[in-house]
């Protein structure tokens, strides 16, 4: 997703600029934890083939 699209969506659900800020938080931590958890499980499999 992009940045762009978090904004859209937040301020599609969400009137309040306060909330609408927290909700793009939200999303872009949820963002950066799945893409972590996908390179620990993508490291996992390259060490698995060794």
């Amino acid at each position: 997703m992009m940045a762009t699209n978090l904004l859209g969506m937040a301020n599609f659900l969400v009137k309040g600029k306060k909330a609408s800020m927290v909700l793009i938080g939200v999303q872009l931590a949820y963002l950066i934890y799945k893409y972590q958890k996908d390179k620990k499980a993508q490291l996992k499999r390259l060490k698995a083939k060794f």
